[in-house]
């Protein structure tokens, strides 16, 4: 891959909270897409499924998926098999009858 790797793309976060720190901004949340160095940094700053924030300079920021990346990527998921929600199977056929109703 020839993108910005995880550890390097941390560091940028942080540097970039800095910065916007003494401009006297205060983040309070990091958003993108699920792509691998980007779900490998938000980790490596801290942040999990359990805590999905981190803590920089004293701060918390919390960090979220791109809502239209989740629909996609939920999407292509169900037109690649299906999903179990408390022991009952959803599919996209169950998606389109719902969009036909």
């Amino acid at each position: 891959s020839t993108g910005v790797k995880q550890e390097q793309l941390s560091e940028i976060i942080k540097m970039t909270i800095d910065k916007l720190q003494e401009c006297g901004l205060l983040p309070k949340f990091l958003v993108c897409d699920q792509g691998s160095s980007n779900r490998g940094a938000v980790k490596r700053l801290g942040a999990d499924v359990e805590h999905p924030f981190f803590t920089h300079n004293h701060a918390k920021i919390f960090c979220l998926y791109d809502v239209p990346h989740l629909f996609k990527s939920f999407r292509n998921n169900l037109l690649n098999g299906h999903y179990m929600l408390n022991g009952n199977v959803i599919t996209i056929d169950d998606i389109r009858k719902t969009y036909n109703i």
